[in-house]
């Protein structure tokens, strides 16, 4: 039987990831200020 090495995965959240660090570039906390992502619905993908 083969061994499966073991490793780490991560799992990002891409639609937030963008807005976290921008928010902790600006120096707050983003694990407790609130974050609000949005987009306009007709340039869906741009």
């Amino acid at each position: 039987m083969k061994t499966v090495p073991n490793r780490t995965i991560a799992c990002l959240d891409m639609r937030s990831y963008y807005a976290s660090c921008a928010a902790a570039d600006l120096g707050l906390d983003v694990m407790e200020e609130a974050i609000a992502v949005i987009g306009n619905l007709e340039k869906k993908g741009r």
